[in-house]
């Protein structure tokens, strides 16, 4: 465990990657709260969610400290009116749900564990169907 920062202080850098970069786009920033390995991978993609989903939110649903990890549940807002995926927009607003993981050392965000909702939001979309039609004879 890192003892150079605070368990508030490992949440207060969530919280601002969550307000400062996830809300407003500004990727570059990523380098200023985390190891660029994880930045690097970061940056692509919510560079691809802000092309696609112009009205990005990220709303913190909860948030937990122990020792140098942050747990992190969050709901995603958003309109698809670019291309995402390699699909042409749908026009269609959409809301899931992710939670993160992140370890911290020296201040920054050194490694990220990220789980997103994907299937919910590809049904949102209608690039996937909401629910399967039932097969005649299957109960």
């Amino acid at each position: 465990m890192s003892t150079s920062t605070s368990m508030e202080e490992n949440k207060a850098l969530n919280r601002r990657v969550i307000d400062e970069i996830l809300n407003t786009g500004q990727v570059e920033l990523f380098s200023e709260v985390m190891e660029e390995g994880v930045a690097a991978h970061l940056r692509r993609d919510i560079a691809a969610l802000w092309q696609a989903f112009p009205d990005l939110h990220y709303t913190l649903e909860d948030m937990l400290a122990e020792g140098d990890q942050v747990a992190l549940r969050f709901t995603i807002t958003g309109t698809n009116t670019g291309p995402f995926q390699g699909r042409a927009a749908t026009g269609k607003a959409a809301r899931w749900t992710g939670t993160s993981f992140t370890r911290h050392a020296n201040g920054k965000i050194v490694e990220q564990w990220l789980t997103i909702d994907i299937f919910s939001l590809l049904q949102q979309l209608g690039i996937i169907p909401s629910s399967v039609p039932r097969h005649a004879g299957v109960s």
